[in-house]
């Protein structure tokens, strides 16, 4: 049997396991601890959304890092001056920061998958982000199949469904795959993180791409890009010329 077929085992498992606690535990603000408040929310207080830092119009052409006001012509921010994406630019809708990352680890370690509808609301919250997204083909980054076995589900492929049913006009394609395991890029540096994640995506073979279509790959973070470029440039290689990013969070 597939990885796929397990994973969707377990995925339902978490589900019946997360109306189970719904039932009988009353939900609490992953950010504030108390009740939600906000109807728009399933996770999240009027509060605990009020403590994240969205990130406006005036950012990095390249990252979608938030610049200061005074920022230079170029609209760079200083990781990104001089280097070059494989993919054309990327946006975020909050900072990393603890209340982001409260949300995003909830979803990624916790079995929350109700945090991505929260973290789809949140992003779409921004007219900026909503233009960057529209008529988009969302490609959420891929987790190794045994990363998959262990978690039961990819935390950027529900992120990408939930901006999908948001956002008339765009779909999901799991048009990627990882191709081997790689070490966590936590703890390793810029230069670490692109080797760690060099060749390690791949096009699945019965993938479909459109010559018109701009495509955008999906995560939860954006720290220095290694792991989008990784995957922009297996597109590329592939003939998709329209590559863009977007992520929940940056940091």
């Amino acid at each position: 049997m597939s990885t796929r077929f397990f994973g969707k085992i377990k995925c339902g498992l978490l589900e019946i396991a997360g109306a189970f606690t719904d039932v009988f535990f009353p939900r609490e603000c992953l950010i504030t601890g108390v009740s939600p408040d906000d109807p728009d929310f399933r996770l999240l207080s009027s509060d605990g959304v009020l403590r994240l830092v969205f990130i406006g119009e005036n950012v990095c052409r390249g990252c979608g890092a938030p610049l200061p006001d005074l920022a230079d012509m170029a609209h760079r921010c200083v990781q990104c001056r001089g280097r070059e994406f494989d993919f054309g630019c990327s946006r975020s809708a909050v900072v990393f920061d603890s209340a982001a990352r409260k949300i995003i680890h909830a979803l990624k370690y916790r079995g929350y998958r109700a945090a991505a509808s929260d973290m789809a609301e949140i992003a779409l919250k921004s007219p900026a982000m909503r233009e960057h997204l529209a008529g988009a083909v969302f490609v959420p980054v891929p987790l190794h199949r045994s990363r998959i076995l262990r978690r039961g589900y990819n935390q950027s492929l529900f992120f990408a469904r939930e901006l999908a049913r948001r956002l008339p006009g765009t779909r999901v394609s799991e048009s990627l795959v990882r191709t081997r395991k790689t070490k966590t890029q936590t703890r390793l540096d810029a230069d670490a993180r692109r080797r760690n994640v060099r060749r390690a995506f791949a096009v699945r073979g019965n993938a479909k791409f459109f010559a018109d279509a701009r495509y955008v790959l999906i995560d939860d973070v954006f720290t220095t890009g290694s792991t989008l470029g990784a995957c922009a440039l297996a597109l590329k290689k592939h003939g998709v010329k329209n590559i863009d990013c977007a992520t929940f969070a940056h940091g």
